[in-house]
């Protein structure tokens, strides 16, 4: 891909790229499975869909992303699906250090950076609904997967000075 090939989304705006950006009860776009990155701060709740995202390399300042951004872009789906990257083999961005072999290069994973320690929690190994137990830099923590939203988080097990152990319920 040539350079700045995956513009840049600002807001405030700083020419093309001029970001719009609404509110969750606006956003009747996004469809329940639908990916987002959710950042709060300070009590500030925001919204990052990722089939926005995956047409640009950064999104500065937002609230909920709308699809208009200021370019002329099909965000209906997702990019990387509708060209079928995601299940290809090919990387078109280089790797340093290189991909781990053991798993496909486009694993979807829950990624820990600590202090000590990194660890990947692959979604392929997580079975349909997950509940793992764990220790993690030091930390007692439970990851939990859903397989159909695509998502896993991570939570210390620790409440009120107790480390508590998790299982699923169905």
């Amino acid at each position: 891909m040539p350079r700045d090939a995956i513009p840049p989304l600002d807001n405030p705006p700083t020419g093309l790229g001029l970001a719009e950006f609404t509110s969750a009860v606006q956003a009747t776009y996004l469809a329940d499975l639908d990916i987002v990155i959710g950042v709060e701060i300070d009590g500030d709740a925001r919204a990052y869909p990722v089939k926005i995202l995956n047409w640009h390399e950064i999104v500065n300042h937002t609230v909920v992303l709308s699809e208009q951004t200021g370019y002329t872009r099909d965000y209906g789906g997702d990019f990387y699906i509708q060209v079928g990257y995601t299940t290809s083999a090919v990387v078109w961005f280089p790797q340093v250090p290189s991909i781990d072999s053991r798993f496909h290069p486009k694993t979807m994973v829950l990624g820990l950076i600590g202090d000590q320690a990194s660890k990947a929690y692959p979604f392929s190994e997580m079975g349909s609904e997950a509940v793992i137990n764990d220790r993690f830099d030091g930390v007692d923590i439970v990851v939990v997967f859903q397989e159909k939203a695509q998502a896993a988080l991570a939570f210390d097990r620790a409440v009120n000075g107790r480390t508590l152990s998790f299982v699923p319920v169905r």
